[in-house]
């Protein structure tokens, strides 16, 4: 059970950290793009200035934009003097002309950070590194990481920790009231001694207690009185008695003890509960990409029906025109023994 927490945490971490890395390398992908779009802006102009051809320059920056917008959500139009502009709503402008406005990655600490996770990256203003752009950013693979991070991720920590931090406390407490696996001495009343040369007889955790929820699961240890002797491990509800193992019944009694949720579930069915409600969202966000993906590929089909080329239509264009070339070349060269045959009879 103790192994299985800490792997569940280090799972959980692995996972976090995996979604950091991926938020650095759109940050750059981003900021790459953002600066491909200004230095065609900037080249696009000068040449229409002398009035040359920019179609290549301009499909250029349309599949820069268009790789931006994977990312995050973008808007572009043309101000008044005739500049590209592209923004993103709750960041600002990104483009300006030939100016960007690139973005950073910074760690921060587990105080610091939206998902509460020490060493966790956020999202500034390359230039303005005292505004946090994290939970600004909207739609995009970039914003969806951030929302896995910062709700999913962070909410089946919180999750596993809750679970972790109760079923230490639970075991702890049966396990407090029973006594040593060794002999326990009887005063002169008949009464069990609270302590020997060993330590205490009763009253011993099994778990290291602990202090808060936060972190449970990865902090989650045998007592330092079980790990030094494990004649401390208490199954007998009462003393010198080896056949009695009421605290072990009423420790394995406690998967089926409804005591998550407010009393409305059992730690199993809790983690139940939160391993479905994941599945559940993984499910629905594999529908909601496919059914994103049928709208985008429709959209291109449109789009290149109205503005694309298709090579079929071409090459069928092109043998057209070049049966009515050929056809007109042999009217001319008809027209033109015609003529000289006239020519020749004047003669």
């Amino acid at each position: 059970m103790l192994k299985d927490f800490k792997r569940i945490s280090e799972t959980l971490e692995s996972i976090s950290r995996g979604i950091d890395n991926k938020i650095e390398r759109d940050i750059e992908d981003i900021n790459q793009e953002v600066r491909t779009v200004a230095k065609l802006n900037r080249r696009i102009r000068e040449l229409e200035a002398i009035h040359e051809e920019t179609g290549d320059l301009r499909d250029q920056r349309d599949l820069a934009i268009k790789n931006l917008s994977l990312k995050l959500k973008i808007h572009t139009y043309q101000d008044e003097r005739g500049n590209y502009v592209v923004t993103s709503p709750g960041l600002g402008t990104l483009v300006t002309a030939a100016q960007s406005q690139e973005l950073k990655a910074y760690t921060f600490s587990k105080d610091s950070s939206s998902n509460g996770m020490d060493g966790s990256v956020e999202v500034f203003y390359k230039d303005k590194p005292g505004q946090k752009l994290t939970s600004k950013i909207q739609k995009g693979s970039l914003a969806a990481v951030i929302k896995v991070r910062n709700n999913d991720v962070k909410e089946l920590r919180e999750k596993v920790d809750e679970i972790a931090y109760n079923f230490m406390n639970f075991v702890n407490a049966v396990h407090r009231r029973g006594y040593v696996n060794r002999k326990v001495e009887m005063d002169p009343n008949g009464n069990p001694i609270k302590g020997d040369n060993k330590g205490p007889t009763t009253g011993i955790n099994f778990f290291k207690v602990p202090t808060s929820k936060e972190g449970a699961a990865a902090l989650m240890d045998l007592s330092q009185e079980v790990k030094s002797d494990l004649s401390n491990i208490s199954t007998a509800l009462s003393p010198n008695s080896p056949g009695d193992n009421r605290v072990a019944i009423a420790i394995s009694k406690l998967q089926h003890e409804r005591v998550m949720g407010e009393g409305t579930a059992t730690m199993e069915e809790y983690f139940l509960k939160t391993v479905g409600k994941v599945g559940l969202e993984a499910g629905k966000a594999k529908l909601d990409n496919e059914q994103s993906e049928g709208l985008v590929a429709q959209a291109e089909t449109i789009r290149e029906r109205i503005s694309g080329v298709s090579i079929d239509e071409e090459t069928a264009n092109m043998v057209r025109f070049q049966h009515a070339y050929e056809a007109s070349a042999k009217v001319m060269q008809t027209a033109n023994e015609m003529f000289d045959t006239v020519i020749s009879i004047k003669r």
